[in-house]
């Protein structure tokens, strides 16, 4: 399956999935859905199985029905399960959760913004950034900082797949791009 097909399969799915549940469970289906990757991530031999082709699809079902009812998944993690156990697609698990989450996300009107930046802020500069960012958008906002010295001054935001790059490096290059391409 193509990358591209993998991701708009998974924000579908994600999206079914968030449409098909109840708003007071959201917080529920989510914590469900991340001890799911967990459980998947601690036991690749798991993994591998829902994921292989010589396993069939009512054996991943069984498995899926099996640690429902041992773990206690709500309705609707089962029945996502049980799609991508009988459709063969549980390479798109993580993309999904992503996804979910997204739509949980937008249904909230929670912005998850996360910022790159060459070094380590102190606490006034890293509230006056947030207050700064919460400023300009028009919804609550998740915010998380990470250091990332490779950038070498400036900043990085992501939010979704979209980036505002004012990093120095960014800058360096395309002053680098526009004087090779002056030079020729």
């Amino acid at each position: 399956m193509a990358r591209g097909t993998e991701g708009r399969l998974a924000r579908a799915y994600g999206q079914a999935l968030f449409l098909a549940c109840d708003p007071v469970q959201l917080d529920l289906v989510a914590a469900q859905l991340d001890d799911v990757g967990r459980l998947f991530r601690e036991n690749p031999d798991l993994q591998e199985a829902l994921i292989s082709r010589t396993v069939t699809p009512e054996q991943k079902m069984i498995l899926m029905r099996a640690l429902s009812d041992r773990l206690g998944w709500a309705q609707s993690v089962t029945n996502i399960l049980l799609i991508l156990a009988e459709r063969g697609r549980f390479v798109i698990f993580e993309q999904l959760v992503g996804a979910f989450n997204q739509s949980v996300r937008e249904f909230r009107n929670l912005l998850s913004v996360n910022v790159a930046v060459a070094r380590q802020l102190s606490h006034q500069e890293e509230n006056d950034l947030v207050e700064r960012l919460r400023r300009s958008v028009n919804a609550s906002l998740s915010v998380s900082i990470s250091v990332e010295p490779n950038i070498l001054g400036g900043l990085v935001l992501r939010t979704g797949d979209k980036v505002f790059d004012a990093s120095m490096r960014t800058r360096l290059r395309r002053m680098e791009a526009s004087l090779v391409a002056s030079s020729l």
